[in-house]
């Protein structure tokens, strides 16, 4: 174990409350945190993990049993006032405290700056005293952590996890299959979490993040309420995996993007036909969800016919013998439904195809379909998930 004990000595005499300190990927040992809340009254020990020393020059290897050794140490020391320790993590050291809270003995609080949830990238958002119903939220195809959606559901009382997939820290940059055991992990997460009030949990998302919704409460245990904004229901263009089970994608033709007038790109037209309609191979069976499913589309979505493609869903829900699930549906909205007073993105740069691209949707209708969506993802919530305490 490498690190630095800090206590503060006379005329202040111990024992002390007691904390590890980790900071982030850069390695090394640093010692300023460690020494100023030591000046606090705390007995800290400002851990290094990699690059120091005898230890590891690279994070690839990290072992829970080198961070329990430190844990052990303050527990024993007699300037340490027990029964347990504190943690105090940022970026990658945030992501160790949590796993170090999970799974050790002897924590008693964690405090996380900007850090992700164990190997999920992510951060959970909740205000006030729990336990809170949970919602993961997931984003579409941009990548990235994106944490205003989450933010604004912990202040309607839900514990809310915004949840990364790529192109965020040490995610890949890019994904050509979708491993629901990723996302069975953020599940996991979630129903562990002290703050959590389970035995379920809610899902939020939008575009590809829809999607990726639609198959977690289809393969997954323990969702009781899933909102898909303009979701498919399709595999899109990559293969979803769980398990022994692999939805193929359905693909695209490129030669179906057209031209508007303003130069822009209009892609939505471009998914291969269905053929078959809701027995189509590549659509996700969601069938399996054990909880309601929620749709919200844009009537002038220009990524993808949402509309369209939730009236197959509903097809397949009521031919495999469920209820015809709920479908609200916005004339004159596009592709990005955001929280109300939001601004409208009615063009940009997609990354699949590197060019801009419209979204569509009509100011005026667009940003009345915000203000009403919000109120019936809240008013779904609440319903399926139980109401929250009182903030």
């Amino acid at each position: 174990m490498q690190g630095r004990f800090f206590a503060t000595g006379p005329p202040e005499p111990g024992p002390f409350p007691g904390i590890v300190d980790i900071l982030g990927a850069g390695g090394g040992l640093l010692e300023y945190r460690a020494s100023l809340l030591a000046g606090k009254g705390f007995a800290v020990m400002a851990l290094a993990y990699y690059n120091y020393e005898d230890l590891p020059k690279s994070l690839e290897n990290l072992h829970l049993e080198y961070f329990e050794e430190a844990v052990n140490y303050l527990l024993n020391h007699p300037q340490v006032k027990g029964p347990g320790v504190g943690l105090l993590g940022i970026s990658k050291g945030g992501e160790l405290c949590l796993s170090m809270a999970s799974l050790l003995k002897g924590i008693t609080a964690a405090v996380i700056i900007n850090g992700s949830v164990v190997r999920v990238g992510g951060n959970l958002h909740y205000k006030g005293s729990g336990p809170f119903p949970g919602i993961i939220d997931i984003f579409g195809i941009g990548g990235g952590l994106l944490e205003y959606r989450a933010s604004l559901l912990a202040g309607h009382g839900f514990a809310t996890l915004a949840l990364a997939y790529y192109d965020f820290n040490d995610l890949p940059k890019k994904f050509d299959v979708i491993h629901l055991e990723y996302f069975e992990e953020a599940v996991c997460y979630m129903l562990q979490h002290a703050q959590i009030k389970g035995p379920c949990i809610g899902l939020l998302g939008i575009s590809l993040g829809a999607d990726i919704c639609l198959s977690m409460a289809s393969f997954l245990k323990n969702i009781s309420a899933t909102v898909s904004i303009n979701g498919s229901g399709f595999s899109g263009d990559r293969v979803i995996h769980y398990k022994d089970s692999n939805i193929p994608p359905l693909g695209h033709d490129l030669r179906r993007v057209k031209v508007a007038f303003s130069g822009l790109l209009d892609i939505v037209d471009v998914r291969n036909d269905i053929v078959g309609g809701c027995e189509n191979p590549c659509m996700i069976p969601i069938e399996k969800a054990q909880g309601p499913i929620l749709f919200i589309v844009g009537q002038d979505d220009h990524n993808r016919r949402s509309e369209f493609y939730a009236q197959i869903a509903s097809e397949r829900l009521q031919a495999h013998g469920k209820e015809k699930p709920q479908i609200i549906s916005y004339p004159g909205a596009g592709h990005f439904i955001e929280p109300p007073y939001f601004p409208m993105c009615p063009a940009s740069l997609q990354t699949f195809l590197d060019k801009p691209v419209m979204w569509g949707g009509e100011p005026r209708a667009h940003s009345k379909a915000q203000v009403d969506a919000w109120k019936q993802i809240i008013t779904f919530f609440t319903k399926h998930l139980g109401p929250s305490p009182k903030l």
